[in-house]
């Protein structure tokens, strides 16, 4: 099945050091001017039958950029539904050597909380994958159902967690309620000892008061604009 789709890489920096530490592969359609294919990637997730020729061509893709940036971490993107899918679970099992430079990012969902039975599962896939050796981070948090309460749940199976600055901008909040949020999901990564990202970073004002809070792990355009290229360094 052909995949109208192509990768994208947005860097991510530890600003303390000044150092890349990786990078986000982004899924991009392939329009002249590319953006993620909500609707198009939706429905091919709604089958197992379309899921598992998506994960084919992207498996293909990943290998080849695996053998091309050898030394580079990576940091891959499923929605908690692609979970409820085996083909999910044997693709990270055929890439298990790659464990120590990929990451594995679980986006936020619209489902409801209330379907215990599927957030019971959800949870019992991402232990097996932490017990595989890939770190896993839950992305977007306060975003969707990735809650306060999902995070706890998970926290135990979870390398790091990531917060969107600039989401919660688009949805109207004030830059100081936003910190607030920030420091409060700071305490909640120092106690349960994960790494804390902050993505959507715009300029170097924000940045800097992130640092000026010790939050160094930092992605947005003011490092670099979701492209083609991959950095060797910032």
């Amino acid at each position: 099945m052909h995949m109208p789709f192509q990768l994208f890489f947005q860097p991510k920096i530890d600003t303390q050091t000044n150092h890349l530490i990786g990078h986000e592969i982004l899924l991009r359609n392939k329009s002249s001017q590319p953006v993620f294919p909500d609707t198009h990637f939706h429905s091919i997730i709604a089958s197992k039958e379309t899921h598992a020729d998506f994960l084919h061509w992207f498996k293909k893709e990943l290998l080849r950029l695996l053998a091309t940036y050898s030394q580079h971490v990576f940091a891959i993107n499923f929605y908690p539904e692609q979970l409820l899918y085996a083909e999910t679970l044997d693709l990270l099992e055929e890439l298990i050597d790659y464990r120590d430079v990929l990451i594995i990012e679980i986006t936020e969902d619209i489902f409801s909380p209330s379907d215990r039975a599927r957030e019971n599962w959800l949870l019992m896939q991402i232990k097996k994958i932490d017990q595989m050796g890939f770190h896993v981070a839950l992305d977007d948090v306060d975003s969707g159902q990735n809650s306060l309460e999902r995070a706890a749940s998970y926290a135990p199976y979870l390398n790091r967690i990531k917060f969107s600055y600039i989401k919660c901008l688009h949805d109207g909040v004030k830059p100081q309620t936003i910190f607030r949020f920030i420091e409060a999901w700071k305490d909640f990564t120092r106690e349960n000892q994960l790494d804390f990202v902050i993505e959507g970073i715009e300029n170097e004002q924000t940045s800097r008061q992130l640092k000026q809070m010790g939050l160094f792990l930092q992605q947005g355009y003011f490092f670099g604009k979701p492209s083609r290229q991959i950095k060797a360094k910032i």
